[in-house]
């Protein structure tokens, strides 16, 4: 397994970085096709070959991907996504 870990502050309260982590979770269903569940603060995700959640704080964000091969092979590119994607949501 390869591990992608991403850490994120913002400004925004509780409820408005669940909307925005909500919009980063239609991303990952749309490019990744993972099915996503809410768990209290932690919108949780899998598929075949990916797994990992999403916990959403008052003023923090954390990323946790567990990549199965050979997706660990695109470690760099799905990364990549993530961050670019919560600039997108976070601003």
């Amino acid at each position: 397994m390869t591990n992608i870990h991403i850490e994120r502050t913002h400004d925004l309260g509780l409820e408005h970085a669940r909307t925005k982590v909500e919009e980063v979770a239609q991303s990952l269903r749309d490019e990744f096709q993972v099915e996503c569940e809410w768990n209290g603060n932690r919108l949780a995700f899998n598929r075949a070959g990916v797994s990992g959640g999403i916990d959403v704080g008052p003023d923090r964000i954390d990323v946790n991907v567990e990549l199965g091969m050979p997706l660990a092979l695109l470690k760099g590119v799905v990364e990549d996504k993530i961050n670019r994607r919560l600039d997108a949501v976070l601003g």
